[in-house]
């Protein structure tokens, strides 16, 4: 499709089958050739840490210079050598067999803080980067049916700013070190993603921090939030895909239930009807330490991570865990339901 136009796809299967044990060796001699080839090999150092079986917290890390390769060795040898070095090499299985994997329980350090935020570190030194990946308990099924945006919506306000900051200066100091982060509403969870340097994982966790325990709400910026969100209502209500879920979605689950969508017109009606008021109560409500949950994971030191993290979240409110007792149980319906969609112009 990408390469032709979209009738291509019509007559995949034929072309398929039209191709030849001839066409297969042509392509194979033209484009299967050394100058073609880009080969890359991996020569293993002897102290460097593994991913499997990291360094406890405790150990230092070793300053010694990294053992020259044994190939390296044995190709720069004389032919007289070049025999002793090959026996020197040839040790015991004992000796060369690399450190048992750990279980990945076994490499998660976790704590839990006083507030009920809740942090698991893997330390992995293999590159010098990492990952922060996490979940706020505060997706739409907490909140009630005629404000059935504010979880969306406070979502998008996150990442707008402050009550210390700007969002273009938060913006700059994510750049400048080449880190980035994202908040992702789902029915149950507003989800958390950052990724950048290692170095740069104080920075990482004091942007979340201040973001997700200090959301300023500015008017102007609320206003333009729901004018996006609005747009997006009005697009997907005119996706023939979008509208077929939708409507399969509203079928399956009773009216109330967080997981049955509002329709365009009730959408709308209940993004225009919030306020600042309204997503700072959700906010109070919702981000809080019981149901937060972070895992880092990268070339860090698990103390030191939980440390930060403490330092950071520790005062933040410990609020009500999330309970999803209110939520109805949908009965399988007692006979099938075909429905079509009318959508003019389509």
């Amino acid at each position: 499709v990408a390469s032709a136009d979209w009738k291509w796809i019509l007559t995949y299967v034929e072309r398929i089958k039209a191709v030849t044990a001839a066409d297969v060796q042509r392509v194979a001699a033209t484009y299967l050739v050394p100058d073609r080839a880009t080969v890359g090999w991996f020569v293993p150092a002897a102290n460097v840490r593994t991913a499997s079986a990291p360094m406890s917290l405790s150990a230092a890390p070793s300053t010694s210079a990294p053992a020259k390769p044994a190939t390296a060795t044995a190709a720069s040898a004389t032919p007289s050598t070049r025999g002793v070095a090959d026996r020197s090499s040839a040790r015991s299985p004992a000796a060369n067999a690399a450190p048992p994997a750990l279980p990945f329980a076994a490499r998660t350090v976790r704590k839990v803080l006083a507030n009920g935020l809740v942090v698991d570190v893997v330390e992995n030194h293999t590159v010098p980067v990492v990952a922060v990946r996490g979940l706020v308990a505060a997706g739409a099924v907490h909140a009630a049916p005629p404000q059935s945006a504010v979880a969306e919506l406070t979502a998008k306000m996150i990442a707008r700013g402050t009550t210390t900051r700007s969002k273009e200066e938060i913006g700059a100091s994510l750049a400048d070190v080449g880190a980035e982060r994202r908040y992702l509403p789902t029915p149950t969870h507003v989800g958390i993603e950052a990724d950048g340097m290692a170095r740069d994982l104080p920075l990482v966790l004091g942007v979340l921090a201040d973001e997700l325990r200090r959301p300023a709400f500015a008017p102007a910026e609320l206003a333009k939030a729901k004018a996006e969100l609005e747009n997006d209502v009005l697009r997907a209500d005119d996706s023939t895909s979008a509208r077929a879920q939708e409507r399969l979605a509203q079928l399956a689950f009773a009216p109330g239930h967080p997981y049955r969508p509002l329709g365009r017109a009730g959408k709308l009606e209940s993004l225009r009807a919030l306020g600042v008021n309204e997503l700072r109560d959700f906010h109070r409500a919702r981000y809080v330490g019981n149901g937060t949950i972070l895992a880092v994971v990268g070339d860090v030191d698990a103390a030191a991570v939980i440390a930060q993290v403490s330092a950071l979240f520790g005062d933040m409110p410990a609020g009500a865990a999330a309970s999803f007792d209110a939520v109805p149980r949908t009965l399988a319906a007692a006979h099938a339901t075909r429905e079509a969609v009318t959508m003019h112009g389509k």
